[in-house]
């Protein structure tokens, strides 16, 4: 049990040719041996818990915009190199699995990982509630309209706070329903997940609003396009643009920080936790 009463940081790990953030281990250039993956995912690892970071999220499937589903046995592939490889050389690590299907999430659970970030808020596999119960794992609920394939096709909210504090409650009695308790629950209202730029910033502004839920609050900010539509920065240029708007998130209520650049953005946010409880 992980009591959340501070920013956490969680970095990601994307086992993946095609992330948006271009950090994907897989990428052409780089896919090389089984050998040197697991060489490239301890390395990266290792530097993300140097730097600070609380949670360790591996996804092996992008969930980028108009991105296409892998094979379920591709998928369990890396997890299961990924995830073994994790636990067995960093023991004490808290590790996040990025997945929407209940046979990868028994997989990962089995081999040691903690937490289960399903972007479908556990509504596409119905097995997966009872997996996170039988291991008593962590549960990451996100809101997203649609599936990665067509989320970003012209998204319409009529109320975009009001419809996901729908789907939050919906979803978490849901969950309690099973026997999954209030404690092991992680709200996300899905950043960029079928959202417009106004949206995304309308949900920053009002994450207030969820904490009606008595559950910590995640967001995933970091490098996301909605920073890039305003500013007009490419994805690699996007660190500052990041921190600021995950600085806002923190004084409005988010406590857990999906990103990629760890150690400035938990620097950034250990600063702004001192002024807000100064």
């Amino acid at each position: 049990k992980i009591k959340i009463n501070r920013p956490f940081i969680m970095a990601v790990v994307n086992i993946t040719e095609d992330s948006f953030s271009g950090d994907g281990l897989l990428k052409s250039s780089s896919i090389g041996t089984k050998k040197d993956l697991t060489a490239k995912i301890v390395a990266k690892v290792k530097a993300y818990l140097k730097e600070g970071a609380d949670i360790i999220d591996i996804g092996a499937q992008s969930s980028r915009p108009f991105s296409r589903p892998i094979a379920q046995e591709e998928e369990l592939r890396r997890i299961e190199l990924a995830v073994s490889v994790v636990r067995k050389e960093f023991k004490q690590a808290l590790i996040s699995v990025d997945t929407y299907r209940s046979n990868v999430a028994r997989k990962a659970l089995s081999l040691g990982a903690d937490i289960i970030n399903d972007i479908t808020g556990f509504r596409k596999d119905k097995k997966m509630a009872e997996v996170a119960k039988k291991y008593k794992a962590g549960v990451i609920l996100m809101h997203m309209q649609g599936m990665p394939q067509n989320m970003q096709v012209n998204p319409h909210y009529d109320d975009v706070i009001g419809s996901i504090s729908k789907f939050f409650s919906r979803q978490i009695e849901y969950l309690l329903s099973l026997g999954i308790t209030k404690e092991q629950i992680v709200v996300d209202p899905g950043i960029g997940f079928g959202k417009s730029v106004g949206d995304n910033l309308k949900i920053i502004e009002n994450l207030n609003a969820f904490k009606i839920f008595g559950v910590p609050i995640l967001i995933g900010i970091s490098r996301k396009s909605f920073i890039g539509k305003i500013t007009r920065e490419k994805v690699e240029e996007r660190l500052v643009t990041s921190v600021a708007a995950e600085s806002i998130a923190l004084f409005q209520g988010a406590l857990i920080f999906r990103v990629h650049d760890v150690g400035v953005t938990k620097n950034a946010l250990n600063l702004c936790w001192r002024i807000k409880n100064s």
